[in-house]
């Protein structure tokens, strides 16, 4: 039952001719918090759906009924959904861009719904650190690593003794801080980390990741690596039977962190000298045209831009406009696309390479047939338009 509920929980409805969707009973509105109708019902428009707030000459929303209506919420977000009567409407999953539920978005949705409201969490994700070590601090913050005492609360049966030390029982506290072997890491790191009294490692990560935390994004970082690296250890204790000596693993991590330093962010000058090659052997196909998305202000209006370069680089041309969109960077840009294909159609081009700063979109382009978003009537649109313009394509470009 429980399950039930986190499913439905991210089930939201995909309008396309809006003959299906109950206005007050179903979850429509591009609200990842609150995707109900919240104006009170009006009792003559019981049963009312979707398709009624259309307007049957433009197919497009019927502004004035709407503001007579709804709260100015709800007209907000009712105008910046897209329209499509070609499409039934359909059940899609929030929490996936492609619309579809997996056991890995659910426990996603699991997680985010137990994270408590901090500042941590957003720290976390601002940090310059190795996406596997993010995965592991929201993992750990959200108390699902899987210490011994967490398998136990999940009915596992097992002894809670640490593998590490084998003195007292696991948690995570103990096995990434407290614990004799954790200690003499930090010990020999000598890092700036808080006192750790206590087993509430939420409380301890506030210290030093919250936003009263003096320390620098460069030690935050470094700590966060130490974290990983020490329950890693512990992994291979459980496993391999091997514990690395707090020496070696001090070398390792010291190592690792210069290397990410140096590897792992900022720019890369052969990367960008590859990129310019790429352009120049894909411009000799004919027109190049760059194309952004973007949002602006508190209402988050959505906006776009293009533009056309000969093969030499001379200017074709520019534009840019309004776009109606609700918030979804991957929806904008998809539309942005869209808009900029729409225009070359029309001016008679062909033989286009479209270039976007959006990889995920390149990718979605090859799969657009499994997308039950909102965002699937858009690149079913980009493909129609670049199959009706031989030698165009769409590519990514930082």
């Amino acid at each position: 039952m429980a399950s039930q509920g986190l499913v439905r929980s991210g089930c939201r409805r995909r309008i396309g001719n809006g003959r299906t969707t109950q206005i007050w009973a179903h979850p429509w509105l591009p609200d990842s918090q609150d995707p109900y109708v919240s104006t009170e019902q009006p009792a003559p428009n019981q049963g009312m759906v979707v398709a009624d707030l259309v307007d049957d000459a433009t197919g497009a929303w019927n502004s004035n009924l709407i503001q007579q209506i709804f709260n100015a919420r709800d007209a907000s977000l009712i105008n910046k959904l897209p329209l499509n009567d070609t499409y039934d409407d359909l059940w899609y999953w929030e929490g996936d861009i492609s619309g579809n539920y997996s056991v890995r978005c659910g426990y996603r949705r699991l997680g985010d719904a137990m994270a408590p409201n901090s500042q941590v969490w957003s720290s976390v994700w601002k940090l310059k650190i190795p996406p596997n070590w993010k995965n592991f601090m929201w993992i750990t913050l959200s108390n699902i690593l899987p210490t011994l005492d967490n398998l136990i609360k999940k009915r596992v049966d097992l002894v809670n003794v640490c593998p590490v030390c084998g003195l007292v029982e696991e948690n995570v506290m103990h096995v990434l801080v407290s614990c004799t072997y954790g200690s003499l890491v930090w010990n020999r790191l000598q890092l700036p980390i808080p006192p750790f009294n206590g087993n509430n490692f939420l409380f301890w990560a506030e210290l030093w990741l919250g936003g009263a935390s003096a320390l620098d994004c460069d030690v935050r970082g470094r700590i966060c690596g130490v974290l990983h690296g020490i329950w890693s250890a512990r992994n291979s204790a459980v496993w391999n039977g091997y514990l690395p000596t707090p020496t070696a693993l001090c070398c390792r991590l010291s190592s690792s962190w210069a290397a990410w330093k140096v590897y792992g962010t900022g720019p890369r000058s052969p990367q960008v000298q590859r990129q310019s090659g790429l352009h120049a052997n894909q411009m000799q196909n004919g027109l190049a045209c760059y194309v952004d998305a973007a949002f602006h202000n508190n209402h988050q209006n959505a906006t776009y831009g293009f533009l056309v370069m000969e093969e030499d680089g001379s200017y074709v041309a520019v534009a840019n406009g309004p776009m109606v969109c609700p918030y979804d960077p991957l929806m904008a840009e998809a539309m942005a696309v869209s808009e900029a294909l729409s225009w070359l159609k029309n001016n008679g081009y062909t033989a286009v390479t479209l270039f976007t700063d959006s990889a995920v979109l390149v990718t979605s382009l090859s799969n657009a047939h499994c997308f039950r978003s909102y965002i699937g009537f858009v690149l079913d649109s980009c493909i129609r338009l670049i199959s009706s313009m031989p030698g165009t394509l769409v590519t990514h470009v930082r």
